[in-house]
């Protein structure tokens, strides 16, 4: 029978922190899941800490292999989930409550949409969290634009990596953000008001700066949004297509360096027409 759940945790020598992030999952009053830990070929005691669970998790599949970073471990665990939905936590995060998956469900049988979202309580301190912050609410196409949802407040429908694609292992912290990007693209992310788990802001996302997805941002906006990166949703960015252009062009990548100068001076345009429209209201 097929789980509603598939909980994804990614691990490479997790033994101070897993513990906890077990407990909070083997503690769920839903038990309709299934646990994949999928392990970089840990060389301490990460394994044998999850096997200390099967009693409390019967549910559980163990693959450990060397990967090329976290998000090639998830590519490989999605490969094995079986589950309606997919969730991702950390191996030093943990679920909220214990009843969280129980009421995370009752919401997303309410949704069509493949991508629904909620809360995480931070814990910790990082140069853009701090302790006991609830991050980060609904995201708007212009707030995805600037910051990313957490992972661990994210469920994905099976579905959605036949029709987008996996996570792309050329960024190495900001996969999921790149993944969220295409996802608003092509639909209606849904927003779930709670929060699904305890984030920690010292583990490797929050502390880690993505400087190849820093670079590919502005080149992914406008390869999955094409024409609606003219909409005044994005106007905020006109400044920064320019930038990118002027970038493209001293690298003579002509074809993106135009592409991106005429998306500059089309918002712009977009701009000044939005502007006379308000004033004559």
């Amino acid at each position: 029978m097929t789980p509603f759940f598939s909980i994804i945790i990614p691990t490479f020598n997790s033994e101070k922190t897993l513990d906890q992030t077990l407990e909070s999952v083997s503690s769920q009053s839903m038990r309709d899941f299934e646990l994949v830990i999928s392990d970089g070929a840990s060389t301490d005691k990460t394994i044998k800490i999850v096997e200390s669970f099967i009693k409390k998790i019967p549910q559980i599949t163990i693959s450990s292999k060397p990967d090329s970073g976290v998000y090639d471990a998830v590519n490989k665990a999605i490969e094995i989930a079986s589950g309606k939905w997919i969730f991702i936590l950390g191996s030093d995060d943990q679920l909220a409550t214990d009843d969280i998956l129980k009421t995370t469900a009752e919401y997303l049988k309410k949704t069509t949409e493949p991508f629904a979202y909620g809360n995480v309580l931070v814990r910790g301190n990082s140069s853009l969290l701090h302790e006991g912050q609830i991050y980060d609410g609904e995201f708007t196409v212009e707030k995805i634009l600037q910051k990313n949802i957490c992972q661990q407040a994210i469920f994905y429908r099976r579905d959605i990596f036949s029709r987008l694609g996996n996570f792309n292992t050329r960024y190495r912290t900001c996969a999921d953000w790149d993944f969220a990007l295409r996802a608003a693209a092509n639909f209606n992310l849904y927003y779930m008001p709670i929060t699904i788990s305890i984030f920690s802001a010292t583990g490797l996302s929050s502390n880690n700066k993505d400087l190849v997805f820093n670079k590919d941002r502005l080149f992914l906006i406008i390869r999955y949004f094409r024409l609606k990166s003219l909409r005044k949703d994005f106007i905020f960015l006109r400044w920064e297509y320019y930038d990118f252009a002027k970038e493209f062009l001293k690298n003579r990548q002509f074809f993106m360096g135009i592409s991106a100068y005429l998306i500059y001076v089309i918002i712009g345009i977009n701009s000044k027409i939005s502007s006379k429209k308000r004033q004559k209201t």
